[in-house]
Formats: structure tokens, sequence, C-alpha cells
């Protein structure tokens, strides 16, 4: 699926000392896509929705897990619904 694909991108990415860490949130889905995404390890953190909330929060969701991490100094938000 779109998430595994994205993650082992990101993986991939992480040379030359750069460290990548990722926010996945499952906004509600029925797929196994939380699953995968924590199949990836602990540079990988998964936030799970039982029911499909407005894009806004959910995004809001992985920036604030993003600052909390003292580690973070940059962030990209991708969003898989959009085409």
């Amino acid at each position: 699926g779109y998430i595994a694909t994205l993650l082992e991108s990101l993986r991939a990415s992480q040379t030359g000392g750069l460290d990548v860490r990722a926010v996945v949130v499952d906004n509600g889905s029925e797929d196994d896509g939380a699953a995968v995404a924590r199949a990836f390890g602990d540079w990988v953190s998964v936030i799970r929705n039982e029911t499909n909330q407005p894009l806004a929060k959910a995004v809001n969701q992985s920036m604030r897990a993003a600052l909390e991490d003292e580690r973070t100094d940059y962030v990209l938000v991708l969003n898989d619904d959009v085409s």
C-alpha cells in the first residue's frame, strides 16, 4: 500500500547524517495501515483515530507529536488522500 511505499522511501533517505522520523496518523481507516507503519520500527510513531477526524485535527495531532520531540528541526506534512 501507499504507507509502506512512503515509509520505505523515507527510510532510504536516511543518509549523510539525516535523521528521519515519521508520525503516521491512521485516521479511522479500515485497512492495516497502522500495523504496517508500526512494523517499520521505532523511528515511526503511529496515532490511531478510531473514527475519521477532520483533516486539520489529524494534521494537528501529527504536528503536536513531532514538535514534542526535541530533535525535530523540520516537519513535512503528507496526505495520501490528495491526488
